[in-house]
């Protein structure tokens, strides 16, 4: 999962007619939660718009955050529901 910390992205479908904006993403926005969460491929894709700065959520380090805070699951994967 990464965490945007500064500028902007896009989030699209691609198709055969080319790609469809479905969201922008801004500062302290996220993405790819649903892989890390049910290891299912991307359901969209992340174009950046600038020189983006993120910050990389390991697999590993989630677990072991999840081990210890359990809440975060519980609230990403109501995040996620409520989302796509």
């Amino acid at each position: 999962m990464y965490l945007i910390q500064s500028r902007t992205a896009a989030v699209v479908s691609r198709d055969t007619g080319g790609q469809t904006l479905i969201s922008r993403l801004l500062p302290s926005d996220f993405f790819g939660e649903v892989a890390l969460l049910t290891g299912m491929l991307r359901t969209a894709d992340v174009v950046t718009e600038t020189d983006l700065r993120i910050m990389e959520v390991a697999r590993d380090n989630f677990k072991n955050a999840a081990r210890d805070y359990p809440e975060i699951v519980e609230t990403l994967k109501k995040y996620v529901r409520t989302h796509l």
